[in-house]
C-alpha cells in the first residue's frame, strides 16, 4: 500500500515537472505559478482516467475501430482534448487555442518519457 502511495506521488511529481516544462517552452500554454501545475497536473489525471475511456469508444465507433490501428495517434487526440477540457475546468491553466494544446501534448509525451527512464535508470542502479 505504502509502494503504491509512493509511486503515485512520484508520478504525479513527474507530470507536474512535465506540464511546467509545456509551459515554459509552448507560447499559449500558461500555469498560473509552480504550485498550480500541481493542480493542473492532479485535474489531467482524473480526467484522464474518466473521460479517456470513454473518448476511445466514441472514437472507436466513430471511426467504425480503425483508431484500433493506430492506438498511438489516438491516445495523443486523447490527450489534446484533455489537456483543453482541463483549461475549460480549471483557472490554472490557460491554453490559448488548439496549436499550444497540441504542442503541450508533444512536450508532456517527451517530457514525461525522459523522465521515466531516468527514474528507471535511476532505480536500476540504486
Amino acid at each position: 500500500m505504502i509502494s503504491t502511495l509512493v509511486h503515485l506521488a512520484v508520478e504525479w511529481v513527474l507530470l507536474t515537472i512535465a506540464f511546467l516544462a509545456a509551459a515554459a517552452v509552448v507560447p499559449g500554454f500558461d500555469i498560473k505559478n509552480p504550485k498550480s501545475g500541481f493542480w493542473v497536473a492532479a485535474t489531467f489525471a482524473v480526467m484522464n482516467v474518466v473521460i479517456a475511456p470513454i473518448l476511445t469508444a466514441v472514437f472507436g465507433a466513430v471511426t467504425l475501430g480503425l483508431a484500433c490501428l493506430l492506438p498511438g495517434v489516438l491516445r495523443f487526440v486523447i490527450t489534446v482534448i484533455v489537456i483543453k477540457i482541463v483549461d475549460a475546468v480549471s483557472d490554472h491553466l490557460k491554453v490559448k487555442g488548439l496549436f499550444p494544446a497540441v504542442l503541450a501534448a508533444v512536450v508532456l509525451s517527451v517530457v514525461a518519457a525522459l523522465l521515466d527512464y531516468g527514474l528507471a535508470t535511476l532505480t536500476a542502479a540504486g
